[in-house]
């Protein structure tokens, strides 16, 4: 494979995040120097100049995001890895500059000023093509309703959504299938390798399977867990001093033969163990990490969210 990066891009819920952190843990496993970067951590990093000037000078803008790449691409030369990254080729870059109402012939420009920047890493772009309308329905359903208020709103705000009047989950849905539309014509112009996996299925595994096929990765199989999973459900308590907008008690479920983690943000946060006590967030860079008490009962857990402090979260209830 010659490609030094992959891109992963999709709608809310394709599942451009967990896809990409399986294959970065698959090659890493592989021996492969490899760096996911999620799509939270690109926009909180990578892009955070672009963010921060597109909402004043969206011409500007451009101009950031292309010192954007070029900063990141020096940190890529400079590297031996490959870097897995989540929603970098679409969603926290062409998207946002289609939701501010910048023209197609803007959004060819910038693409004419990336692509020669991006050849000498082939970047491969790994589409999740599926249908998108019934896909954001059925993630609002997953990741409940307190998730969709809020990227609803977010979305609420762009300046296209305004000028259409397109508000709450409707309005979510309508802008989610139009970009995706607009996704589904610049691939088609995508000057290097390109990968379509239609995931409206759901079938994780295979879609697994189908990605390490194609990038010619034999995948690991996860050792099973041994440990009985109904010893960490609960519900959880973030302790006194906790930021009152955060201090909901939270949710450990098992779910089939795996943990569900449901926030008051968002619910069924996928766990894979790590280890014992220790669960890997599907999607995020982030672990759950259970306490003990003296006599081996599982008794809290370190709030996953701020992973720079711990946080106890005492186990109020059994489920």
């Amino acid at each position: 494979m010659d490609a030094r990066i992959l891109f992963f891009e999709g709608a809310p819920g394709a599942g451009k995040s967990c896809l990409s952190q399986h294959l970065a843990r698959q090659l890493e496993e592989a021996g492969r120097c490899v760096l996911w970067l999620e799509e939270h951590t690109l926009n909180e990093s990578v892009f955070a100049p672009f963010l921060a000037q597109i909402g004043r000078d969206p011409d500007a803008a451009i101009a950031s995001l292309l010192a954007c790449w070029r900063n990141l691409l020096a940190r890529i030369d400079q590297s031996a890895g490959l870097f897995c990254l989540d929603g970098a080729f679409f969603h926290s870059t062409i998207k946002v500059l289609l939701a501010h109402d910048v023209p197609r012939s803007g959004i060819d420009a910038y693409l004419h000023a990336l692509y020669p920047l991006l050849t000498r890493f082939q970047p491969c772009l790994i589409h999740l093509v599926c249908d998108v309308e019934r896909i954001l329905r059925a993630t609002i359903v997953e990741r409940g309703h307190a998730w969709a208020a809020l990227v609803a709103a977010d979305v609420a705000a762009y300046p296209v959504q305004r000028a259409l009047q397109q508000t709450g989950e409707s309005g979510l849905i309508a802008f989610f299938v139009e970009s995706q539309l607009q996704l589904a014509m610049i691939a088609t112009g995508y000057p290097f390798a390109r990968l379509d996996i239609d995931t409206t299925s759901r079938d994780w595994a295979g879609y697994q399977a189908v990605l390490c096929a194609a990038l010619g990765v034999r995948p690991n199989e996860p050792a099973p867990f041994e440990d009985n999973l109904s010893q960490y459900a609960g519900i959880y308590q973030p302790p006194n001093g906790f930021p009152d907008a955060y201090r909901q008690p939270f949710q450990v479920e098992p779910v089939g033969d795996g943990l569900r983690l449901h926030m008051g943000f968002m619910r069924n946060f996928r766990l894979a163990p790590l280890a014992r006590d220790r669960f890997a967030i599907i999607g995020r860079p982030l672990e759950v990490e259970f306490i003990r008490d003296d006599e081996g009962r599982v008794c809290g857990v370190i709030y996953p969210f701020v992973p720079d402090q711990r946080f106890v979260c005492e186990r109020q209830v059994t489920v």
